[in-house]
């Protein structure tokens, strides 16, 4: 048939047929066929083959039809995925869509194109929060979720589409730590959601929201919410939803607590989540109360248990391919290796979650894991390592602006300067520690804060952080 006669309904192949044709085309050396790790098989142009088509499917006139039925197929399946990515299918779910994802990108570049296609662009961008933020796509996803609502900033009322574009940015950004950011997109996901009437919709909002909400500075207002949240997804009857605000609301008593009686309120909420998202088949979000349940192991003196659960924290996690989850688990199980004195196995646990935390341009964690690389740098007695970790952490906080993580590594190079009797660079480290966030461990040390470090400003602190930073080896 000529590219450029009409179709027929004799141009449309039967199903059965389709099979035939295909492997006719691979004998030619005009299509490949692969198969994937699992066995499924896939059939792809060859690039000279593919750009042909392209040329006489512009040549046509039908380009808008063609093009309008793959963005019709690739909201299908994006919409057909959504269900399963939080069930024990969310690995296979997770792995098609990252086999699609070039087409999945081609659809969305279409709608960018297509005049009055924002809409569409929108319900595909939100379809495909999930399978971003699971798979680690944070900065491309959030940037398609963005624009698309950028681009329906003007429309009246609201939308389950806009809605759940709310949702996936305000999480997406929650989990490249920017709370601002979070808690606005999320309260206006809530709202949204609340003008619906979408009772599970609103309940999860919450979820995000009170989480972003405590990190702005708001504990009280953050610990009220993930309260409703539990309340409705009880009233819902859903082991999923009831799942995720459970664990929440008890990561939110571990990190807050005042005292170590908390640890035991938040340990039936933990475990109470760990039950229900088990049974649910959510590799990622059983995850999510183990680290937690591991955390409070640790406290109360159980090393072996802590580190069981983070062990299997991280083997869920590197199944679902969540690249932010592995480098916190990484992280956790670094974090203990240096309790119990393993620098080297430590720093091997690091160094990965060093280049999953620079993949994803996470300062603040890569800050965090570069000082404690430069703890087991300093078990395995190399102080060169060491202060180049910390100085390279320095750089990274200075960026980030959290006053108490520069004191903390501060504080370590005054360590490192305190093994090797530099008693004045000692001083002047624990000075600057002191006046960017109160009192330091190393205070009380015999002769080693001088008087002049002890008055030193909030602004003479920073251009020793500064000068360090400014001195330090490049990474």
């Amino acid at each position: 048939m000529s590219a450029m006669s009409p179709r027929t309904d004799q141009d449309v192949l039967e199903t059965w047929q389709i099979l035939d044709v295909l492997s006719a085309l691979v004998e030619k050396s005009l299509v490949v066929y692969e198969e994937d790790a699992n066995g499924a098989g896939r059939y792809r142009l060859l690039e000279t083959v593919r750009q042909y088509g392209n040329d006489r499917r512009l040549e046509s006139g039908e380009s808008t039809t063609l093009r309008d039925q793959h963005r019709a197929w690739c909201l299908e399946l994006t919409e057909s995925a959504g269900p399963h990515l939080h069930t024990g299918d969310q690995i296979a779910w997770l792995d098609r869509l990252d086999t699609e994802h070039d087409n999945l990108r081609a659809a969305l570049e279409g709608a960018r194109a297509a005049p009055g296609e924002d809409e569409t662009l929108l319900g595909l961008a939100g379809a495909l929060s999930w399978f971003w933020h699971l798979r680690s796509h944070l900065a491309e996803g959030r940037g398609w979720l963005e624009e698309a609502l950028a681009r329906m900033a003007g429309m009246a009322g609201t939308t389950p589409a806009r809605a759940r574009a709310l949702q996936g940015a305000g999480q997406i950004a929650f989990y490249q730590h920017d709370y601002v950011a979070a808690q606005e997109r999320l309260a206006a996901c809530a709202a949204a959601y609340q003008t619906l009437g979408d009772r599970r919709g609103y309940a999860f909002a919450l979820i995000y929201l009170a989480s972003a909400t405590a990190f702005c500075g708001d504990l009280s207002r953050s610990r009220a919410l993930l309260q409703e949240s539990v309340a409705r997804w009880r009233e819902e009857n859903d082991p999923w939803g009831l799942g995720m605000a459970l664990w929440m609301l008890g990561c939110s008593i571990v990190n807050g607590r005042a005292e170590m009686d908390e640890d035991a309120a938040a340990l039936p909420l933990l475990n109470e989540s760990a039950v229900l998202l088990r049974k649910t088949g959510d590799r990622w979000a059983l995850a999510a109360p183990l680290h937690y349940l591991g955390v409070i192991a640790e406290r109360r003196g159980d090393h072996g248990q802590a580190r069981r659960l983070a062990e299997e924290g991280l083997a869920l996690s590197r199944a679902v391919g969540d690249k932010w989850r592995i480098g916190m688990c990484l992280n956790e199980l670094g974090r203990m290796a240096l309790a119990e004195g393993e620098g080297g196995w430590a720093d091997a646990l690091l160094a990965e979650s060093e280049t999953l935390w620079r993949n994803l341009g996470n300062q603040d964690r890569l800050a965090w894991t570069l000082l404690h690389r430069g703890h087991a740098a300093r078990q395995e007695n190399d102080p060169t390592a060491a202060r180049a970790c910390y100085t390279a952490a320095l750089t990274l906080l200075l960026d980030v602006g959290i006053d108490a993580r520069l004191a903390e590594t501060l504080d370590a190079l005054a360590d490192l300067a305190a093994e090797v009797n530099e008693s004045d660079e000692t001083a002047r480290l624990r000075g600057a520690a002191r006046a960017l966030h109160g009192p330091t461990p190393g205070d009380g040390d015999e002769g080693v804060l001088l008087p002049e470090a002890m008055m030193m400003t909030r602004d003479e602190a920073m251009a020793v952080t500064l000068s360090l930073a400014d001195a330090g080896e490049d990474r």
